[in-house]
Protein backbone atom coordinates (compact mmCIF):
# COMPACT_ATOMS: atom_id res chain seq x y z
CA UNK A 1 0.00 0.00 0.00
CA UNK A 2 1.25 3.22 -0.50
CA UNK A 3 0.98 6.74 1.74
CA UNK A 4 1.77 9.77 0.51
CA UNK A 5 5.51 8.94 -1.54
CA UNK A 6 5.69 6.12 1.65
CA UNK A 7 5.34 2.55 0.27
CA UNK A 8 4.21 0.69 3.65
CA UNK A 9 3.52 -3.38 3.70
CA UNK A 10 0.92 -4.83 4.60
CA UNK A 11 1.07 -7.71 6.92
CA UNK A 12 -1.63 -10.35 7.57
CA UNK A 13 -1.63 -12.17 11.02
CA UNK A 14 -4.49 -14.51 11.41
CA UNK A 15 -4.98 -15.34 14.76
CA UNK A 16 -6.33 -18.61 15.42
CA UNK A 17 -9.64 -19.05 17.91
CA UNK A 18 -8.89 -19.92 21.10
CA UNK A 19 -9.07 -23.48 21.93
CA UNK A 20 -8.42 -24.37 18.36
CA UNK A 21 -7.89 -28.12 18.06
CA UNK A 22 -5.48 -30.12 15.48
CA UNK A 23 -3.14 -26.04 15.65
CA UNK A 24 -0.15 -26.63 13.67
CA UNK A 25 2.64 -24.25 13.92
CA UNK A 26 3.44 -22.28 10.93
CA UNK A 27 5.96 -19.61 11.39
CA UNK A 28 6.37 -16.23 9.29
CA UNK A 29 9.48 -15.06 8.49
CA UNK A 30 10.39 -11.95 9.37
CA UNK A 31 13.85 -12.04 8.20
CA UNK A 32 16.10 -14.60 5.90
CA UNK A 33 19.61 -14.12 4.68
CA UNK A 34 23.55 -15.04 4.72
CA UNK A 35 26.36 -12.87 4.96
CA UNK A 36 30.08 -13.88 5.83
CA UNK A 37 32.42 -12.88 9.71
CA UNK A 38 35.62 -12.50 10.36
CA UNK A 39 36.68 -15.43 12.33
CA UNK A 40 40.26 -16.31 13.70
CA UNK A 41 43.03 -16.07 11.38
CA UNK A 42 41.66 -13.10 9.15
CA UNK A 43 39.75 -15.76 7.39
CA UNK A 44 35.94 -15.46 7.00
CA UNK A 45 33.22 -17.99 7.26
CA UNK A 46 29.57 -17.87 5.88
CA UNK A 47 26.59 -17.60 8.32
CA UNK A 48 22.74 -17.67 7.40
CA UNK A 49 20.45 -15.71 9.68
CA UNK A 50 16.64 -16.64 10.26
CA UNK A 51 14.42 -14.64 12.24
CA UNK A 52 11.02 -16.14 12.17
CA UNK A 53 7.21 -15.02 14.10
CA UNK A 54 5.09 -17.36 15.68
CA UNK A 55 1.48 -17.38 17.04
CA UNK A 56 0.14 -19.82 19.28
CA UNK A 57 -3.51 -19.87 20.59
CA UNK A 58 -4.61 -21.57 23.71
CA UNK A 59 -7.27 -22.37 26.22
CA UNK A 60 -8.46 -20.74 29.38
CA UNK A 61 -6.12 -22.16 32.11
CA UNK A 62 -3.40 -22.83 30.03
CA UNK A 63 -4.63 -26.03 28.93
CA UNK A 64 -4.09 -25.85 25.42
CA UNK A 65 -1.83 -28.34 24.24
CA UNK A 66 2.07 -28.47 24.13
CA UNK A 67 3.47 -27.83 20.50
CA UNK A 68 6.72 -28.68 18.96
CA UNK A 69 8.97 -26.31 17.86
CA UNK A 70 10.48 -27.86 14.10
CA UNK A 71 13.97 -26.35 14.64
CA UNK A 72 16.77 -28.27 14.69
CA UNK A 73 20.24 -26.26 16.21
CA UNK A 74 20.69 -23.61 18.08
CA UNK A 75 18.71 -20.49 18.37
CA UNK A 76 17.00 -17.96 20.64
CA UNK A 77 13.74 -17.35 21.62
CA UNK A 78 12.09 -13.71 22.08
CA UNK A 79 8.45 -13.48 23.66
CA UNK A 80 6.44 -11.18 22.14
CA UNK A 81 2.85 -10.99 23.21
CA UNK A 82 0.74 -12.89 25.55
CA UNK A 83 2.42 -15.76 28.06
CA UNK A 84 3.15 -18.75 27.19
CA UNK A 85 5.36 -21.95 28.97
CA UNK A 86 8.17 -23.06 27.18
CA UNK A 87 9.54 -26.94 27.47
CA UNK A 88 13.27 -27.80 27.01
CA UNK A 89 14.69 -30.60 27.97
CA UNK A 90 12.19 -31.59 30.45
CA UNK A 91 12.28 -28.04 32.12
CA UNK A 92 9.30 -26.17 31.69
CA UNK A 93 9.23 -22.04 32.04
CA UNK A 94 7.16 -19.65 31.98
CA UNK A 95 7.98 -16.33 29.77
CA UNK A 96 5.99 -12.92 29.19
CA UNK A 97 6.57 -10.62 26.44
CA UNK A 98 10.25 -9.24 26.50
CA UNK A 99 11.89 -12.55 27.84
CA UNK A 100 14.84 -13.81 25.51
CA UNK A 101 15.96 -17.51 26.38
CA UNK A 102 18.44 -20.00 24.14
CA UNK A 103 17.62 -23.72 23.00
CA UNK A 104 21.03 -25.36 22.83
CA UNK A 105 22.30 -27.52 19.68
CA UNK A 106 19.99 -30.78 20.08
CA UNK A 107 17.48 -29.64 21.94
CA UNK A 108 13.86 -29.64 21.33
CA UNK A 109 11.29 -26.90 22.72
CA UNK A 110 7.66 -27.32 22.92
CA UNK A 111 5.35 -24.36 23.63
CA UNK A 112 1.93 -23.66 25.20
CA UNK A 113 0.10 -20.35 25.36
CA UNK A 114 -1.02 -19.87 28.61
CA UNK A 115 -3.97 -17.75 27.77
CA UNK A 116 -6.10 -16.57 24.62
CA UNK A 117 -2.91 -15.95 22.19
CA UNK A 118 0.82 -15.77 22.37
CA UNK A 119 3.30 -14.73 19.97
CA UNK A 120 7.11 -15.04 20.15
CA UNK A 121 9.82 -14.89 17.70
CA UNK A 122 12.86 -17.28 16.90
CA UNK A 123 16.40 -16.40 15.87
CA UNK A 124 19.02 -18.78 14.34
CA UNK A 125 22.17 -18.61 13.32
CA UNK A 126 24.05 -21.52 10.93
CA UNK A 127 27.42 -22.20 9.61
CA UNK A 128 26.80 -22.22 5.92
Amino acid sequence: MKIGSIMVPLVAIMVPLAGATGQTLSPTNVFDASTTTPITGGATAGVHLTVQSWGIAGERGGKGPDLEIPLKGFYVAHALSGALSATIDGQTTNHLPGDYWTVKLGATMTVKALGEYAMFETIALAKE
